[in-house]
């Protein structure tokens, strides 16, 4: 029983372990970014999600520390039930040995042994009685034996004990610097709001400027879509023509579905595979940026300081460090590169009929035609001067219909 809640607790361990790493990680991150922003020493839009993107994780790095805990603690517990079950089958062994040694001091020499054998009434009775006493040998061995092992795992497990007490010692004193950062945090991202709120009409002002560049990103996306649609759709119809008129035409491979649409019956077959590829890989696709944290996600939110005003993000923001590369979440063909007045350069990709979209870049390495892979490096992440970040902006599309990113994504 002990060996199996041993290996659960090593298991549970190691997968919390492997949480606070992560929120560690992210605050490291954080922190490396609220310096930059900080040297500046003004209050931005960008300095307060980063705040309060830190007490997130360091709230959830709080919980997993506290889980962690409560599991030592637990296995603690255990580990004390089996050192006394232990404990006490070392007393009983040595008890039972004990008795052992009394019998064995009666026939302690050969000719008591012998005595003991020939004051036999009959040959079966003395063949029993020689029996015994070699019986008696090898559990005396063996009670030997067992006391010695007894005594090994105790010692074990009363090294681990101490080691495993100390690792609790070492993760309250983590768990109380943790609680004294958050507080920090709290009051400084106070202070950075309170400073915001006397620049509303700077905020009003950069907010009508990004909803300006979403509307332009979002008609150059609509238009490539329907451009691409729109060539799906002559593609069906000369196939339709082609097989009415009895020549064979081109399929993905797959029957006729009833209700498809134009692109996907227009799909060849190595786009309908990159597609499906596409599907399958959903909540695994790797980030666009090797190191960085959604700042902003995807869907209608709040504005954090302007009252009464709603943001609608297509996509998810990622924030990054400073010379940040851009990579493709998976393999496809740039289809369209373009500029955007406030959000700089934007590139599209095509996966079959699913479409990955990365605006805010500084300058981009690839052309519309040319193949690319998974995780390869299309540009470099712009940094907003203006509002002293360096914030990735992706968005995923199936067809016309828009997708959560962060759906898609690998979890971290």
């Amino acid at each position: 029983m002990f060996i199996f809640s041993c290996s659960i607790f090593g298991q549970s361990r190691v997968e919390l372990e492997k949480k606070r790493k992560q929120h560690e990680q992210e605050i490291k991150l954080t922190k490396k970014l609220l310096q930059e922003t900080q040297k500046k020493q003004k209050a931005t839009l960008n300095q307060l999600e980063i705040i309060g993107k830190q007490i997130s994780t360091r709230s959830k790095l709080i919980n997993t520390i506290g889980e962690e805990i409560d599991l030592t603690e637990q296995y603690i517990i255990e580990l004390g039930q089996t050192i006394q079950t232990l404990q006490n089958d070392l007393q009983n062994l040595k008890d039972q040995y004990a008795k052992l040694i009394l019998v064995s001091y009666k026939h302690r020499n050969s000719y008591d042994r012998i005595m003991y054998i020939l004051a036999s009434e009959s040959f079966d009775q003395a063949m029993k009685r020689i029996k015994y006493l070699q019986q008696i040998t090898a559990y005396r061995e063996k009670q030997a034996h067992l006391i010695l092992v007894t005594q090994n795992t105790l010692k074990e497990n009363l090294t681990e004990l101490s080691q495993t007490k100390k690792e609790k010692e070492v993760l309250l004193v983590s768990k109380e610097e943790e609680k004294r950062e958050l507080e920090a945090d709290k009051k400084e991202e106070s202070k950075v709001l309170e400073a915001l709120k006397a620049k509303e009409k700077d905020l009003r002002k950069q907010l009508r400027a990004k909803e300006a560049a979403a509307k332009r990103l979002k008609k150059a996306i609509e238009d490539l879509i329907e451009k691409e649609i729109a060539a799906a759709r002559r593609r069906a119809e000369e196939e339709a023509r082609k097989k009415a008129a009895g020549t064979p035409a081109i399929t993905n491979g797959n029957e006729t579905k009833k209700g498809a649409t134009a692109a996907e019956l227009a799909l060849t077959p190595e786009a309908a595979q990159l597609a499906n590829d596409f599907s399958r890989n959903k909540g695994t696709l790797p980030w666009p940026v090797e190191q960085g944290f959604i700042s902003k996600s995807f869907g209608v939110h709040p504005h954090p300081t302007l009252k009464n005003i709603t943001v609608n993000n297509t996509g998810v923001d990622i924030a990054t460090g400073k010379d940040a590369k851009a990579r493709a979440v998976f393999r496809g063909e740039v289809k369209m590169k373009f500029f955007v007045p406030g959000m700089g350069y934007a590139v599209i990709i095509s996966h079959g009929d699913y479409y990955t979209v990365y605006t805010n870049l500084a300058e981009v390495f690839v052309k519309p035609g040319d193949k690319v892979n998974t995780k390869q490096e299309m540009g470099t992440v712009m940094v907003n001067e203006v509002e002293d970040k360096t914030e990735l902006h992706i968005e995923i599309y199936k067809g016309k219909v828009r997708l959560d990113p962060e759906e898609w994504l690998f979890k971290k």
